[in-house]
């Protein structure tokens, strides 16, 4: 047997920083003065190129789209709900080539809140552990060789209430429809959390992977969001720092704790997976979704009927405190956010351009910023939740970027936009809205979303007329509505301990 032990090198950034500054170094020693002084015009013509926007008569030259190019009603995707066996089920004809796509959603409102962080982790159990009688890879290998593959996770929408599932989403051609759902149910209900040894290395790995994988602008949105509403501290325990914090103490409680931890495993699967509240999403074409229905039955047949526990409660925030995260990390992160409900405002069609706008605009940032790239700036809104999230990277002046935050309501208010700006947000608006799914799959996919949150037909023509209507008006009303909550909002700072005694 042999042991290979890797161990990281603390000075290999150091090492390549000074190696970078040598060469550098190097380069500027064989430049004459002229050569410098001509980089630093270039470097100034450069800048002053990038700031300055083109003239109004070559942005005219440039074909565009006008809002009577844009159809007055929103994109839709055929939808049959029907049943079987009891179950509610979804079908989308359209053309996919023969192949059938299945989204499987098991509502989680039976699981208990103290059970929640563990759900990441149950879903990666259940692809990557063994059976009774089959290995992991045999296991695996057959859900290639026989289907497009299978994937497990939990998926959150924020509504008023949030909206929490497990939803297995897996596709394969037609013919293999039978195979699909008999492999589907062999990864929900017969994989075992047994193997003490290969859980304790998928606690590491999650770790390991957490840690890889972190963006920090992501962190920071989802955890001050989680100041503010039930879905952001379910998205924390899912995504966040509370999820890594999770992993970490779940990790030395394995050889302590095992029993409970497979016991807490076997319990979210009698939770979750029961026909009771279940959807089946299916999009193909007609005739290849008439055929797979036996199949569907067929899986359903073998779900319990309900949920051994009863319907439950979230009611859980983190503490409404600001925070700072000290961690080794070359770039921190600043961000404030705010909830915009607390003042009565409700959201429509027009907050949606306003988003937009904000999300694209960076002139609530340091003039300097929009020229030399170090900053990256970010503004983030629920509109369900009415979380407005304000993000920056690279910040060197705190303060002064906590004023720009606060200043969005003057911002809005002296805003002067000429028509043909307003049109561009309104069209890219729109362009997230409606036209984000081109593929058959994705399609089906959106579809199905729509219906776990309610949103209707109806609903969906108001928001788009809605958005097709926005004036500058309703830039200054949304100013009126921030400006109400700008003091109430949490900060949060993400940053090396070097960078948080200097602020």
């Amino acid at each position: 047997m042999q042991l290979l032990l890797c161990q990281p090198d603390p000075h290999k950034a150091s090492r390549a920083e000074k190696a970078e500054k040598e060469i550098l170094g190097k380069v500027k020693a064989s430049l004459t003065d002229k050569d410098l002084t001509g980089l630093v015009r270039a470097t100034q013509e450069l800048r002053l190129k990038q700031a300055t926007p083109d003239p109004p008569e070559a942005m005219r030259s440039v074909p565009s789209l006008s809002l009577q190019d844009i159809p007055r009603e929103p994109t839709t995707v055929p939808k049959e709900v029907g049943y079987i066996n009891g179950v509610k089920v979804l079908q989308h004809d359209l053309f996919t080539n023969d192949v059938l796509y299945t989204d499987i959603v098991f509502d989680m409102s039976s699981l208990k809140q103290e059970l929640l962080p563990l759900v990441p982790l149950f879903c990666f159990a259940l692809q990557t552990m063994k059976t009774k009688d089959t290995r992991f890879l045999g296991l695996h290998h057959l859900v290639l060789r026989k289907t497009g593959g299978i994937s497990i996770a939990p998926m959150i929408q924020s509504t008023e209430d949030p909206c929490c599932h497990i939803i297995v989403r897996g596709k394969a051609m037609a013919r293999r429809a039978e195979d699909l759902f008999d492999l589907i149910n062999h990864l929900l209900q017969e994989v075992q959390f047994t193997d003490h040894r290969r859980l304790k290395q998928l606690v590491s790995n999650a770790i390991v992977e957490y840690q890889q994988s972190v963006e920090g602008q992501n962190i920071v949105a989802v955890r001050m969001e989680a100041k503010l509403n039930v879905f952001g501290w379910i998205c924390e325990q899912f995504i966040g720092i509370s999820n890594l914090e999770f992993l970490q103490a779940l990790e030395k409680k394995v050889d302590q704790d095992w029993e409970k931890i497979s016991s807490s495993l076997e319990e979210i699967r009698k939770s979750l997976f029961t026909r009771k509240r279940c959807i089946i999403n299916m999009t193909a074409e007609g005739k290849n979704l008439t055929k797979s229905e036996q199949f569907v039955g067929k899986f359903l047949d073998l779900l319990p009927g309900n949920s051994p526990c009863a319907t439950t409660t979230w009611n859980a925030r983190l503490p409404c405190v600001n925070e700072a995260i000290i961690i080794p990390t070359p770039v921190n992160h600043v961000g404030k956010s705010v909830n915009i409900h607390n003042t009565g405002y409700r959201v429509n069609g027009r907050t949606y351009v306003i988003s937009t706008f904000l999300a694209g605009a960076r002139t609530w940032l340091p003039d300097r910023t929009l020229i030399s790239g170090a900053v990256c700036a970010s503004y983030r809104f629920d509109n369900y939740s009415g979380a407005c999230s304000f993000l920056r990277s690279g910040d060197t002046n705190l303060l002064k970027t906590l004023d720009r935050y606060d200043n969005t309501g003057d911002f809005l208010r002296r805003l002067e936009m000429d028509n043909d700006t307003l049109k561009k947000v309104i069209i890219q608006t729109l362009k997230h809205d409606s036209c984000k799914y081109p593929d058959p799959r994705a399609k089906g996919y959106n579809s199905l979303m729509q219906y776990l949150t309610g949103a209707t037909e109806e609903e969906r023509k108001r928001r788009h007329e809605e958005i097709l209507s926005t004036s500058l008006k309703d830039f200054k009303e949304f100013a009126d509505a921030f400006d109400a909550v700008k003091d109430k909002g949490w900060l949060l700072r993400w940053e090396h301990q070097k960078m948080f005694m200097r602020h």
